[in-house]
């Protein structure tokens, strides 16, 4: 009852982010990228070793080729 009091008196709006909001602002960011290219570092630790890092190179191009 206390969030609920709490946000009627500021007219309902909140300081949390709007999950859904989000993601619409994502896609459509996404929809004017043409194509990137990335660097990924991963490093694991299995069974408390800690396994080589690995580099992965990627590079995307718009329609959806990896």
């Amino acid at each position: 009852m206390l969030v609920l009091a709490a946000t009627a008196a500021h007219g309902g709006a909140t300081n949390e982010p709007d999950p859904e909001e989000w993601l619409k602002e994502a896609e459509t960011a996404c929809d004017s990228v043409a194509s990137y290219t990335a660097i990924l570092h991963k490093q694991q630790r299995v069974a408390g070793k800690l396994l080589p890092e690995e580099t992965i190179f990627l590079k995307y191009r718009r329609p959806s080729s990896l």
